[in-house]
Order: C-alpha cells, then structure tokens, then sequence
C-alpha cells in the first residue's frame, strides 16, 4: 500500500479507492449505508462519456484515508433521486449537475432552479445536439410543445 508522509514527517499508508457500480434507483439506499459507516461525502461529479452520464459521489473515511465511490451511468432523460436529505451539502454538487450537464435530480433538499450560476446556455458541459434531448421528448410524448402553457391540446 502506498505511504504519504504528512505535516509532522510521520508516515502513514494512504487508503485505498474502490469504485462500485450501482443502479440509479440504488443510489438513496447506498447513501444511507455511507452515512452509517461514518463516511463523509467528499464530492460528486457528473460527466458526459459515451452517450451517457456517468455520476460518480465518493465518499471517504477520515481515519483510514480510503474511498469509495458509488458511479451510476444513465441515459440523457433518466432522473436520480438527490441524496441531500442524508448529506444536505450534497445539494449544491446535485444543483451542479443540473445546471452544467442537465441531469434531472429530483427531491433536492435545496433547489436553484438553474440559477446556481449565471450562463448563457442551457447544460454547457453537455454536447451541443445533446442539450435540448429530455425537453423534446417531453414535447413528442405529450404535444405540448405547439400547445399554449397551461392549456390541453384539443382532442379533434
């Protein structure tokens, strides 16, 4: 195992990181176990990788320095639950992902609304013919995209 040596020239093994691949539905139940072994979230990371969101939250452990990261890949409509009521700063990485790569995130303890920074362009980190995907299925699905907010389309 490799060693770091810290502030005080004492050595110490550095932990170990296991990358677990888990189901979006997994992901609440997984948080709760992380928070049950006493392991802090250490960040969250989204990213665009063959067609697909890979989601990754890691999770370290302060005394043994090891990590774990729980990665989940889904399709560009897919939606993950937040996990911000058991790690309430989560909601700012959650907010991120959001707005930068549009990845739906429902039930976010606190919720910008896309306003987390200001930009221009709608899920800038995403490809351009990637951007607009969930909205337009959305708009097939249901019509409403010639139907005025707040109205049905007529039935005849």
């Amino acid at each position: 195992m490799p060693e770091e040596t810290n502030d005080k020239n004492t050595i110490r093994p550095v932990g170990e990181n296991v990358i677990v691949p888990i189901k979006a539905e997994e992901l609440v139940g997984k948080a709760i176990e992380m928070k049950k072994d006493g392991l802090r979230l250490s960040q969250a990371h989204c990213s665009w990788v063959n067609n697909q969101y890979e989601v990754s939250y890691s999770f370290a452990n302060d005394e043994t320095l090891a990590y774990t990261t729980l990665r989940i890949c889904v399709g560009r409509t897919a939606e993950l639950s937040s996990i911000s009521e058991i790690y309430p700063y989560a909601a700012f990485y959650e907010n991120e992902m959001e707005e930068l790569f549009g990845l739906k995130i429902r039930f976010k303890d606190l919720d910008y609304h896309n306003k987390l920074y200001r930009i221009k362009v709608k899920a800038p980190f995403l490809p351009e013919d990637q951007r607009d995907v969930s909205t337009d299925t959305a708009q097939e699905k249901t019509g409403a995209a010639d139907a005025p907010a707040g109205q049905k389309e007529d039935a005849n």
